[in-house]
C-alpha cells in the first residue's frame, strides 16, 4: 500500500499542509452560490462541533482521519455518474465537502444530516477516495505495480454510505425524511444509505459499536470480506440480515420490493432471458398484483421501463395509507375507460377515435391536459391510462396542478429555455417526504425538447393550497448532465 501511494505521489503534486491544532473547518467557499451566509455560518458551527465526535466514534486518533477540511457551496451540484441532471445535496471528493446551495435554501432543515454524512466520508479517508480526479488512477496503477497478482482492495459502496448514515443516527442528526430504515428507496442493505445504516444500528445494538468501528477499519485497509461479520459476531452476514428482517426497521414495503427483485432477478436494470417464466411464477403467488398489472393493456407511459418498474409502482400504491381503496378506485376508473372504448377480446373497435372523443367530453380536465401537451391522436389512449394510474398517488392533485402551471407558463412564453410552440417531454422527480402534501410544497420537473439532447429543469413552489405556484429555479444541462446555464428568475 505504501508503494501505491508513492506511485500516486510521483504522478502529481499533493500539497500536504501542516495540521495545526485548530478548528476542523479550514475554509468555507461561497463564491459560486448566492445568499448562503446563514447556511455557511450554520455549517461551520455544526462541522466544528460534530467532526471531532465523528472521529471519536470510529476510533479517535487511530482512525487516521484528516484533521481539517474545506466546505464549498455551489448553486447546483450535478454529476453525470448518477443520471443526467440529477442534483445531489452533498458530495465529498477527498478533503473538500461540496454542498448544494440551491436545494439547501429550500430545505435548510436537512443541512445537519447532509453535513454529518459528508464529514463521515472525510473521516473515513479510504484510499483511493482520498485522492482527487486522475490521482485515483495513479493509485490503482501503483497498487497493481506493487501487487501484480492481487485483486484490487474492496471498498463496498453500500457499507461506505451506510456507515455515513449510521454516524448521523448515532450522533442524533436524523429526521423524518432520513430516519434509518429499509423502505421504498433503499429496501436492501446493498442499496446503502439508510437501509445499510439501519442494519448496522441493529448489529451495533446486539454486538456493540466495536463491530462497526472494525468494519470501517477493514474497509480502509482494503481487507473487507463478507466473512468479516462471522468473525466479529459469530453469525454469517446472511444470518444477521435474516435476524434484522424481524425488526420494525425492515418495513413491509422493503419486504415486498426485495421479494419482487429476487423473483425477477434483473441485472443492471435489464431483465433476464427467462423473465416471462419468472413473471408467471411471481404472479402465481400474487394474483391480486397480476390483476392490477393487466388492467392497462396498452401500458402507461410512466411505467414503460418494463414489468419490474410497473409492479414496483403497484407495490408503492398498495403501501400507501388506504392503499386498497386507491387500487379499487383505479380499477373502477380504468374499467370505465375501457368500457367506454368498447374493446372486444382485447381488440379496439373501428370507431375508437370517436369513442375516445366522447370519453374526453365527459372528462374535460383530461381533455384540457392532453390538448395542452399536444398529444398525437395515436397516443391518447396510453396518455389517459397514464393519467389514471398517476392518480393512484396520494399527491397527484398537487403534481397535476404544478404541471398545469408549467404548461401555462410555457404557452405564455415565460418558461426559460422554451418557446411557446415547442414540444417535448416532461417528468418529475419524487418530492421530499415533507413536501408530499404539507405546505409549503415544491416540485422539480425535467423536460426535453423533441429532437434535442439537452435537458431543462424547473423547480416550482406553492406556499398554500390557495396560493399560486411560483417558479423558483431553472437550469439547463447537457445530455450527460453537465450544467450549461442557470437561468435568472424574475
Amino acid at each position: 500500500m505504501k508503494f501505491a501511494l508513492f506511485i500516486a505521489l510521483l504522478g502529481g503534486c499533493l500539497c500536504w499542509q501542516t495540521q495545526a491544532a485548530s478548528a476542523p473547518v479550514r475554509n468555507i467557499d461561497t463564491r459560486q452560490a448566492r445568499d448562503v451566509q446563514l447556511l455557511a455560518g450554520r455549517a461551520r458551527q455544526i462541522a466544528n462541533e460534530v467532526y471531532p465526535q465523528i472521529v471519536d466514534l470510529f476510533g479517535g486518533a487511530k482512525a487516521e482521519a484528516p484533521r481539517r477540511f474545506d466546505i464549498v457551496f455551489r448553486e447546483h451540484l450535478i454529476t453525470s455518474r448518477f443520471g443526467a441532471g440529477q442534483e445531489w445535496l452533498g458530495l465529498t471528493p477527498s478533503q473538500t465537502i461540496l454542498l448544494n446551495a440551491g436545494l439547501l435554501r429550500e430545505h435548510p432543515e436537512v443541512l445537519d444530516h447532509v453535513l454529518v454524512h459528508e464529514m463521515t466520508h472525510v473521516a473515513q479517508n479510504y484510499p483511493p477516495f482520498r485522492y482527487h480526479g486522475w490521482l485515483v488512477f495513479a493509485y490503482i496503477v501503483g497498487f497493481k505495480a506493487s501487487h501484480p497478482f492481487a485483486p484490487l482492495p474492496r471498498y463496498p459502496l453500500y457499507w461506505i454510505e451506510g456507515i455515513a448514515d449510521y454516524a448521523c443516527a448515532k450522533l442524533g442528526h436524523t429526521n423524518v425524511s432520513n430516519c434509518p430504515e429499509c423502505g421504498r428507496d433503499y429496501p436492501d442493505y446493498h442499496d446503502g444509505y439508510k437501509c445499510a445504516a439501519a442494519f448496522l444500528l441493529y448489529i451495533d445494538s446486539i454486538y456493540g459499536a466495536d463491530v462497526v468501528r472494525s468494519l470501517n477499519a477493514a474497509i480502509r485497509e482494503g481487507a473487507y470480506e463478507d466473512r468479516f461479520f462471522q468473525r466479529e459476531t459469530g453469525r454469517t452476514l446472511d444470518e444477521l440480515w435474516s435476524d434484522f428482517q424481524k425488526t420494525s426497521a425492515y418495513t413491509p414495503f422493503a419486504a415486498d420490493l426485495n421479494e419482487l427483485h429476487q423473483a425477477l432477478a434483473y441485472q443492471a436494470g435489464k431483465p433476464p432471458k427467462d423473465i416471462n417464466a419468472r413473471l408467471e411464477k411471481y404472479f402465481a403467488l400474487h394474483p391480486d398484483i397480476k390483476e392490477t398489472y393487466e388492467m392497462a393493456p396498452g401500458g402507461a407511459q410512466t411505467l414503460q421501463n418494463g414489468p419490474q418498474s410497473r409492479i414496483e409502482f403497484i407495490i408503492y400504491c398498495r403501501n400507501q395509507p388506504d392503499g386498497e381503496k386507491i387500487l379499487q378506485s383505479m380499477e373502477h376508473d380504468i374499467n370505465e375507460f375501457h368500457q367506454a372504448l368498447g374493446f372486444q377480446n382485447g381488440k379496439p373497435p373501428g370507431d375508437l377515435r370517436e369513442r375516445i372523443a366522447r370519453y374526453l367530453e365527459m372528462h374535460p380536465d383530461m381533455k384540457e391536459f392532453l390538448t395542452a401537451n399536444n398529444v398525437p391522436a395515436a397516443d391518447v389512449q396510453g396518455w389517459i391510462e397514464q393519467l389514471l394510474l398517476e392518480r393512484m398517488q396520494p399527491d397527484w392533485k398537487i403534481n397535476e396542478s404544478a404541471e398545469e402551471f408549467l404548461y401555462k407558463l410555457k404557452h405564455q412564453g415565460g418558461l426559460p429555455g422554451w418557446g411557446g410552440k415547442e414540444i417535448g417531454t416532461l417528468s418529475y422527480y419524487p418530492p421530499w417526504a415533507k413536501d408530499m402534501e404539507a405546505y409549503p410544497v415544491s416540485r422539480t420537473f425535467k423536460t426535453q425538447k423533441q429532437g434535442r439532447k439537452e435537458f431543462y429543469f424547473y423547480t416550482v413552489a406553492q406556499d398554500s393550497p390557495d396560493g399560486g405556484w411560483k417558479l423558483r429555479r431553472a437550469w439547463e444541462t447537457t445530455a450527460k448532465g453537465r450544467l450549461v446555464k442557470d437561468f435568472a428568475i424574475q
